[in-house]
């Protein structure tokens, strides 16, 4: 039987997908090997804009080093930590670029302004739009507490969905939290309610909201899904210490019901559930992932209990039988103070409070403190589970980095100097945000692929007001961005907004590259052109190796309307031409498949 990891977050379905929200997403296009002498000459990087204008900053890291950087400490007070994982070398300033063509230029040095010896490395393009005002994607729920929620990307076969998933968290509707006990600090069981909304709804259409509903606790928390089998979902409730001595945090298996009362797995677990004590609840929720087929994964945070560990528990998805503990106290203590010789019986505030999935790896965070982490859960030896953590984030994430400083009061009652933070995510190349609440006019902290701190940023439109958290879908969809709250608009704050967001991954090496090769370097899609069309329009693509090709076209709902191509083709570049005579004007998607490859674009048909 196969089973995953599981990170439990609550959920409720929509059925109907009206046409609405499409957002112009934003793509950077560079060269995926660039060759560069080390010379001391300044290397002119290529790039195109597409989509919107970006403030874009540019990295330089080692490459396929992993195995000789293992428990290096350093930053300040040696409190950023790599393990087994590629290093930045390189960060440059940020920069705001139109969209079009533009070259970054770097002059060949670290950041310590020595000049990088010769070899190969990784180079790193990350930007969001920095200028366009935010895109409504729904009114009714947003952010809630400590977490934004989780957009599902892909399917239960790990197949990135065209249209991606949104699941509030716990209490994002108000008045379905206010009558069915949401996050609401409730201690006796009722009807708990999540919900669905299908990204490209009617941002103002409140019939296209789905929900379900089911017997809990203290509902908090995000869902998650059974991997292999999306119908089955995890929730995490907890019961306070004033009903269960110590309290208890519970893990629960539920088939999903649209619009009904889930039916409850009672065979999971020991009586339905799997069961934590002495905890004060886990608030990150269970997380799973459709790409490994191993374990279900909890984490438990029990400030200010000193006595009890901050753990994740790996747990059998289908039995709900425990498997391994990984303890993560020596993360989660204040180790500032104990390297300053004082004791104290306290930890950080509870952690990790949040968590989320991005491929292959776990990225946490706590609500009021500086600590972030990455962890690759998947590895045997415990000692190899900590990628990076970084204590003060480089000074991003912490205002509390004087080692001298002596307000232990201060730090007792709310935290280490540390922005609100409500969640933490990241995209497919390990580039991490947090929202940053309590700076001012600031949305989000960035960090590196290894846990370098980079910097604040603003969306446009920001003010000075709570930022619930913001969410990455990253999965080569038309739906690509962050999504998030918008304090700039007091009345639709706790709404869904968008803002364009993109990384990029390439090379830069001393060998020459080899541009003579007729097969590409990479499965491209490019943009259909001409885009408005009527009534025809070309899509063109490069396949990397030779094999069956389908080209197919979907509505705004989701559906297949077209097959433009389904064949055998060589490995290189190929046009297809779609002919929409017949079709009603509007928005569709077209999806090009080759292999493990898949991509799909948004195009628009005029009439």
């Amino acid at each position: 039987m196969k089973k995953v990891l599981v990170f439990i977050l609550l959920l409720t379905c929509g059925t109907v997908w009206a046409a609405g929200f499409s957002p112009t997403v934003l793509k950077f296009d560079a060269p995926k090997t660039m060759q560069y002498d080390f010379d001391g000459k300044p290397l002119e990087l290529p790039i195109t804009v597409t989509g919107k204008p970006a403030t874009v900053l540019f990295f330089v890291y080692t490459k396929d080093q992993a195995g000789k950087i293992v428990g290096v400490q350093n930053g300040h007070l040696g409190w950023h930590y790599v393990n087994k994982i590629d290093t930045c070398v390189y960060m440059s300033e940020a920069v705001t670029l139109p969209v079009g063509k533009a070259n970054i230029t770097w002059s060949g040095k670290n950041s310590d302004g020595a000049m990088v010896p010769s070899g190969e490395y990784t180079y790193y393009l990350w930007g969001f739009d920095s200028v366009s005002p935010r895109a409504i994607v729904c009114k009714f729920f947003g952010g809630r507490q400590n977490q934004a929620g989780l957009i599902q990307e892909y399917d239960s076969n790990n197949v990135a969905l065209s249209v991606p998933i949104y699941y509030p968290p716990a209490g994002a509707i108000p008045q379905i939290a206010k009558e069915n006990g949401g996050y609401d600090g409730t201690t006796n069981p009722g009807i708990k309610t999540r919900s669905k909304w299908i990204l490209g709804s009617d941002p103002m259409d409140s019939t296209l909201i789905e929900t379900t509903a089911y017997m809990g606790w203290n509902d908090h928390g995000k869902i998650a899904f059974m991997p292999g089998d999306h119908q089955y979902f995890f929730v995490e409730n907890y019961i306070v210490k004033a009903v269960i001595p110590g309290g208890m945090q519970h893990v629960m298996k539920f088939k999903w019901v649209p619009n009904g009362l889930s039916d409850q797995v009672l065979d999971f677990g020991e009586d339905g559930m799997f069961s934590i004590a002495n905890t004060s609840g886990g608030y990150a929720g269970p997380i799973t992932d459709n790409v490994n087929s191993l374990w279900l994964v909890i984490g438990d945070n029990s400030y200010p209990d000193v006595d009890n560990p901050e753990a994740m528990y790996y747990v059998d998805t289908e039995t709900g039988s425990l498997l391994r503990t990984y303890d993560l106290s020596w993360l989660w203590w204040d180790q500032r103070e104990a390297e300053r010789g004082i004791t104290l019986n306290y930890k950080y505030h509870g952690g990790p409070t949040m968590a989320n999935f991005k491929n292959g790896r776990m990225y946490c965070a706590g609500l009021s403190f500086c600590m972030k982490h990455c962890l690759d859960p998947y590895q045997e030896d415990d000692n190899d589970v900590t990628l990076w953590y970084n204590g003060n984030g480089d000074y991003v994430g912490d205002r509390f980095f004087e080692p001298d400083r002596g307000d232990l009061a201060w730090l007792c009652s709310g935290g280490s100097g540390a922005p609100w933070v409500y969640d933490y995510t990241a995209d497919m190349n390990g580039f991490s945000i947090f929202s940053a609440y309590d700076l001012g006019a600031v949305s989000m902290g960035l960090m590196a692929p290894d846990g370098t701190g980079v910097g604040y940023f603003a969306f446009p439109g920001e003010a000075s007001a709570i930022k619930y958290g913001q969410l990455i879908v990253d999965n080569e969809s038309a739906f690509d961005g962050i999504y998030c709250d918008n304090a700039g608009d007091p009345d639709l704050m706790r709404s869904l907004w968008y803002v364009a967001q993109d990384s990029f991954k390439g090379t830069l090496t001393a060998s020459s590259v080899n541009v003579a090769e007729n097969a590409p370097q990479a499965f491209l899609v490019a943009q259909n052109s001409p885009n408005p069309f009527n009534p025809t329009t070309t899509i063109s693509f490069s396949i990397p190796d030779a094999g069956t090709v389908s080209v197919d076209v979907y509505n705004v709902a989701g559906q297949k309307v077209a097959t433009v191509a389904n064949e055998f083709m060589s490995s290189g570049s190929h046009s297809v031409i779609w002919d929409a005579t017949g079709f009603s004007a509007g928005v569709y998607f077209y999806t090009v498949k080759s292999g493990e490859f898949a991509k799909t674009m948004k195009m628009t048909l005029l009439k």
